[in-house]
Parts: C-alpha cells; structure tokens; sequence
C-alpha cells in the first residue's frame, strides 16, 4: 500500500504532507500552489494516480481461440435475419419459440448471427427451444463464455445424464434439487425415493416439504413405508404433504379409511322416477381421526368448516370410486348432487381429484365435459371469488378435453352469454393448445370484428385484450383471415376508447405479419431447395 492511499485510511492529521513520488509521472501534475486544503490535493493526487494506473496494463500472452468448426450452413435471406431479430425484441417469447420449433421440425438450424442474444436469455421455455437448433458451431461458441455453459448441458442431445443429475442432487440449488428428483422420478421412481430417505431426516423443515411433494410423480405402493414415516415428521407441513400422498396411493391405509369415509358422506336418497338424488353429510365437528389422515381443521378462503371438509375429503378419493358406487356416470351424479346445500363443496372435490389425475387417466375421461359445463356457468355467478374459482377449475379441466371438444366447448360459452364480451375469452383462451384449429380461428375473428365493427364500449376493450393471445395460436392457414382490413365503428363516447382499439390491433397484426414472414421465408428457402 502506497503512502497516498494511507494518508487516505488514516487522514491527514496522521500522515500529513505525503511527499512527491518522482517514480510517479502524475505526482509531476501539482498546480495548487497553496490554494487547495491538504485534503483536496490528496484526493486530487489520488485519482490522478488511479485512472493513470487504469489507463493501460501490461500485456499477457492469453490461450488463442479454437478456430470454429466448418459446418455445412443454410444461407439464409435477409429478410429471414430481421425476422428472427424482430421476434428476439418482441415483449413475449411464445413467437421466437414457434419459430425455434418449427426450425426443428424441419432440422434447420438458427442463424449464427443471433446466437449470441439467443445465449443470452433466461427464460426456460426459450432454452428448452434453442437446444435442438444449434450445430456445432452454435457449441463451440457456448464454450467461450461461462454464463453460456446451460447451452452445453447434457439435454442438448435430448439425453439425460445420469452422473450430472446426482451432481445436481448432491450440489444444486433447491429448486435445481426439486427438478431432478422429479426426473428421476419418471426414469426410476425407486432411486429417487431412496436418493429422498437418504437426506430426508437432514433437511430443514421446508426443503422436506418441497422435495417430498416431488415423490407424486410416479407414486406407487412401494412408496407407502417412506411416506408413514414421514407422517411423524416435526413439520406439519411435511406431515400434511405425506398424509395427501399417501391418500393416492389405492391400497394405503389412509386410502382405505377415505373410502370408508366417502360412503357416509354421500347417501342415496329415495326420489321419484329412476333419477338419482344424492345427500352430502359431513361432521358437525371434525372427527380427530379424519385429521389425523390429513384433512385439515381450519377452513380456508372463507368457507364453511363443513363444505370445506367436504371438499377435502371428496379431492382425496379416486374419481371412479364415485361411478362405481353409485353405478352412475358423471353427469348423472353431478345432476344428482346439484340441489344439494353442499354441492359446490362435492362439485369443487370432483373436480379436483380429475385435476390430480393424470391426464391419460382413464377413469377421468368420463368427467371433463360435464364438469366443464358446470363451472362454464359459474363463470357468470355474481361473486367475484366463485367467477376466479370457476376459471381456475376450467384450467384444471382443459387437459382432460380433446382439442376439438376444447375448442368447441369454449365456444359454446360464449354463444350461450346474451353478450358475448361477458364470456372470460382473455382466461380461456391460454387453456387451448397452440396452434388453434382453422374453424376455432374463423370463429374467434367473426366473433372478434363484429363487436369492433358494432361497438367500441369498455368491454369490447376488454375482450381485445385476447389478441395477444389470438396473435401467436391462429395457425398460418388462418393468416388471411387475421390480416383483413379492420372495420372501427368511430362513433365512440371517448376518443381514447377508439385509440385503445387501435393500438390493441396493431399490435396483433404486426405479430400476425412477423409470423406469416417467417413462414414465407421457410417457404422460399424449401422451394429453392427442391428445385
């Protein structure tokens, strides 16, 4: 440490008048002649010496970079290069991911002139996409920078490796930890359990809780002893967690005495005609061992204690138990329950367990549709918090639809509202897959320009707000139709009113048009191919 910087630890009083340093050429630059405090001079001093020190280094002889491998590229336009550019700069991602997609599909790789800002994302559905498009080339460039090294991870050959997954295990984060084990999971539901018990007891109460919640996937009866030992556990959170596990395992205990349950909780009720009619009763007051199996006492989101027993007992049995017992189908014991005081609780239960499920499932095959025209109708109640739930249900249950059937039933909500801006279109559209088929598109644009053409009140705003979604699932067979010229009924209450219009479709056909150049570009480069 040099005496300048002394002086500036210790102060002035203690080391005053820090002489000259003639082997420093910018201790020659003083012109204060007096004028200046000893402090001033030595701050001057100071950062004189601290940018000529900055202001160059001595060279070192650094490794030169391996020449970059000869591959075989695509000789892309340049109109194809700002394309993919203008897709890199849009706000959302899902445009850049179809492109990345598509070029996959085709076995095309992304030019090299976007890798870098490609690299450079953090987004993980973005990554996912970009593995599969980049050659070697793309490879050796990844090398070059540290904060590249997730381009060279083991699933850019689509393999898993098993040596990184424990490193990962062992060494990762806890979200990186929760990710594996549900990986090991799928390929081997027995490592991951034993990878589980042999760090469980270590663990702080949170990190057994998130890792333990992983064991749902590919849950099977071997898994019952961990999970009842895991039920004594300190945590309650942990506790819970296990007790709900071990309710989907068909021949646990906990299993067993939830069905023992279910058939208390909903009685047939004689009723006139063949018809069904179905009563719920559920405690007055819970039973010790009901918690003791994992239903929880406190109700939550404002529930009665009694509907929300219900409901947690009814999301813990299997959806076919209800069929099989009551020798009915969905529809009908949804019928049969509907009048009841407790329905909503049932129906939210039902509707759950089908959520659980997986999706291949084929008990819940039975439910989606009946179930979806429920909470469709719940999606107009006059409470704001039954309208979210009903949304949220619908999520669950859009999975358990064929597209087609999707696509046919969200319309089918919005055909039975006296208006169609009260359907919830912005929150039901990201439920069907992308791209949407060529009648939904039609639809959804028919219906889309006749409320512009007739309307420019805040609700037509508001179901515009779907656009962005519009904009990246209409398919390219569509594009035509999307990129017509719009008709604006101008006679609106408040200018603002039609410039949101405006702005709102604007900003789908620029999407519609990045799109439909993309596909174009493609277009041209096959044709020129083929000849």
């Amino acid at each position: 440490m040099n005496n300048l910087f002394k002086a500036a630890l210790v102060g002035t009083r203690k080391l005053p008048g820090v002489p000259l340093d003639d082997s420093c050429p910018t201790d020659k630059i003083v012109n204060s002649h007096g004028v200046m405090s000893a402090e001033s001079e030595l701050l001057l001093r100071i950062g004189r010496r601290s940018i000529y020190e900055l202001a160059g280094q001595p060279t070192v002889q650094v490794a030169p970079f391996p020449a970059a491998p000869n591959v075989e590229t695509k000789v892309w336009s340049k109109r194809f290069h700002q394309v993919m550019r203008a897709a890199l700069g849009q706000s959302q991602s899902k445009v850049l991911i179809e492109f990345l997609r598509i070029l996959e599909e085709l076995n095309l790789n992304i030019p090299d002139s976007i890798l870098p800002d490609l690299f450079s994302t953090n987004d993980p559905e973005l990554r996912q996409a970009v593995r599969p498009v980049i050659d070697d080339r793309g490879v050796w460039l990844a090398r070059l920078n540290p904060e590249w090294e997730w381009v060279l991870d083991s699933e850019i050959n689509g393999g898993v490796d098993a040596k990184i997954l424990e490193e990962q295990w062992n060494e990762g984060t806890l979200p990186q930890r929760c990710e594996v084990l549900t990986q090991v999971r799928l390929l081997d539901a027995e490592k991951g359990r034993i990878w589980l018990q042999n760090c469980f007891k270590k663990e702080k109460a949170d990190v057994r809780r998130q890792l333990l919640e992983r064991m749902a996937t590919n849950l099977n009866e071997d898994d019952e002893e961990f999970l009842k030992s895991a039920v004594n556990d300190r945590s309650k959170f942990v506790k819970q967690v296990a007790t709900d596990l071990l309710a989907q395992i068909p021949t646990s205990k906990v299993s067993a005495r939830h069905l023992q349950r279910a058939t208390q909780l909903l009685e047939r009720i004689p009723s006139t005609g063949s018809q069904l009619k179905l009563v719920c009763r559920p405690p007055r007051e819970l039973p010790s061992d009901w918690e003791e199996d994992g239903i929880p006492l406190s109700a939550s989101g404002g529930q009665g204690k009694r509907a929300f027993w219900t409901e947690e007992l009814v999301f813990r049995i299997r959806p076919a138990f209800w069929t099989e017992f009551f020798e009915s189908s969905p529809l009908e014991l949804i019928n049969a329950i509907l009048h009841d005081d407790f329905s909503h609780s049932v129906i939210t239960g039902w509707t759950r367990a089908v959520g659980a499920c997986d999706a291949s499932n084929p008990e819940t095959l039975d439910w989606g549709e009946p179930l979806w025209k429920y909470w469709s109708a719940m999606t107009q109640h006059p409470h704001t918090v039954v309208q979210d739930q009903a949304i949220a249900m619908l999520g669950r249950l859009a999975g358990r639809l064929e597209q087609s059937n999707l696509e046919r039933a969200i319309l089918q909500l919005v055909q039975d509202q006296p208006d169609p801006t009260n359907a919830p279109i912005s929150q039901l559209l990201p439920f069907v897959t992308t791209p949407w088929s060529i009648s939904f598109a039609k639809e959804y644009m028919r219906i889309t320009r006749g409320l512009v053409g007739s309307r420019t009140d805040r609700a037509v705003i508001h179901w515009l707000s779907s656009l962005s979604a519009a904009a990246i699932a209409i398919p390219k067979e569509a594009f035509e139709i999307a990129q017509a010229p719009w008709r604006i009924r101008d006679q609106a209450i408040q200018s603002w009113q039609v410039s949101e219009i405006e702005r709102l479709i604007s900003q789908f056909a620029e999407r519609i048009q990045l799109r439909s150049a993309f596909y174009e570009e493609l277009e041209s480069l096959q044709s020129i191919a083929n000849q």
